[in-house]
């Protein structure tokens, strides 16, 4: 989160990232459009959009649904936290 310091979250493999994040008071959802129009982790919205960072190699590419979710503003290592679930270390920022 761009106003707050980083933090280490040890998540489990096979987790959820976006339950994992908003378990550890990340805000996943900043602004009230996302806050109110959020779809509750269904894949729709695109609104959990993160930046991945992934250091092993672990996680995979992303899905053609995600990559179209996302849309153009997002970089190619942007995933949506509500459709990946914890494969490995990897450095995750909001958006």
């Amino acid at each position: 989160q761009p106003d707050k310091p980083d933090i280490v979250i040890d998540g489990r493999v096979g987790d959820n990232l976006r339950k994992t994040l908003l378990a550890n008071d990340v805000e996943v959802y900043r602004g009230l459009k996302k806050k109110l129009g959020n779809c509750g982790g269904g894949g729709q919205c695109g609104f959990c959009a993160v930046e991945l960072t992934d250091e092993e190699g672990v996680w995979g590419e992303r899905s053609d649904y995600e990559a179209k979710k996302i849309g153009k503003n997002g970089s190619e290592n942007a995933r949506l936290a509500c459709l990946n679930d914890i494969t490995g270390p990897a450095t995750v920022r909001t958006l």
